[in-house]
């Protein structure tokens, strides 16, 4: 489970997606992470085979 990077909650929630600047390269694409304890906001960056965290795929 991922985790906030500035509070440590797991209670943490994707608001965006967009493709990165090496998206038409090597298929990359940045997810925005928003802790729901703390409001901290981070991103993370992920090729196209892999996956978002359970609670993103099930929506």
């Amino acid at each position: 489970m991922m985790k906030c990077s500035k509070c440590n909650s797991e209670k943490i929630e994707a608001i965006d997606q967009f493709p990165s600047a090496n998206y038409a390269e090597m298929g990359e694409y940045v997810v925005t992470y928003k802790c729901r304890e703390c409001g901290f906001e981070f991103m993370q960056t992920y090729t196209a085979e892999e996956p978002m965290f359970e609670e993103e795929r099930l929506r």
